[in-house]
């Protein structure tokens, strides 16, 4: 069944029939980053590939071929990570979801955001299709787990930090064997990330890098992680995902 979702596994015709009554396509958007001491490079394309289909499963959506590479200036200097400008990925990303509007026949395009920097390009990528009279939308994954999952996590103040309880507990329910819990080093963040923090939720904002905030690439006390609770952040943020498309998109398709 998970397989029947992904559109790169059917025909141009079977495509264009399927997407004519699927809500949406969905556009997983992932990263190459350094995940600490202990996490692979590649956990964002992992989840994206894990994840999309359980969403589709549960509304009805295609799913499109993860875009690999992301938008990780604030710290593409560091060992590991591969940095796409935010405007090169822009366009990349516009390119392709134009083709999925236009060709393939989607009836509106969901940008599942598993690497939250990709956020500025898939903005303004909505903003440009909407202005062009096509659905769109962005989701962003950690965030969807963090607000759905946050009271799993035993460290209340960094758990849904870089590499932190969160992200080690969803890597390790996914790829444990590429997850290497004995280097990991609980690092506490530097005052940088305060720093940047305290302006949430205001009208304000400053910006910064990881050398600012960590001195390994994550931060967070990983003890309390595990695969179990991986599993089941994972199902709060596939069950928020799907919620939201079913009020953003599904409920218009079902009155076509």
């Amino acid at each position: 069944m998970e397989q029947d979702c992904l559109l790169q596994n059917l025909t141009a015709a079977d495509l264009r029939a399927r997407a004519a009554k699927a809500p949406a396509i969905i556009l997983p958007l992932a990263s190459i980053e350094i995940l600490g001491a202990h996490g692979p490079v590649g956990l964002d394309v992992a989840v994206a590939e894990a994840v999309a289909p359980l969403i589709a499963q549960r509304t009805g959506c295609l799913v499109a071929p993860v875009i690999p590479y992301g938008d990780t200036a604030e710290f593409c200097a560091m060992d590991g990570t591969v940095h796409v400008p935010t405007d090169v990925l822009e366009a990349y990303v516009y390119a392709v979801a134009s083709s999925l509007l236009k060709t393939c026949g989607a009836r509106a395009v969901l940008f599942l955001n598993v690497h939250s920097l990709n956020g500025f390009a898939a903005s303004s990528v909505c903003r440009r299709l909407t202005a062009e009279g096509y659905a769109a939308a962005t989701a962003d994954w950690w965030a969807a787990v963090g607000v759905r999952g946050a009271e799993l996590l035993a460290d209340r103040r960094n758990g849904r930090g870089h590499g932190a309880e969160m992200i080690t507990s969803v890597g390790m329910a996914l790829c444990g064997d590429r997850m290497h819990m004995e280097r990991a080093t609980c690092e506490k963040p530097l005052p940088g990330l305060d720093a940047v923090n305290r302006w949430n939720g205001t009208p304000f904002r400053t910006f910064s890098n990881f050398h600012a905030y960590c001195i390994g690439g994550a931060w967070g006390d990983t003890t309390a992680a595990s695969a179990e609770k991986g599993r089941a952040l994972i199902d709060c943020g596939v069950e928020a995902i799907a919620a939201f498309l079913s009020e953003a998109f599904m409920q218009e398709t079902a009155g076509q």
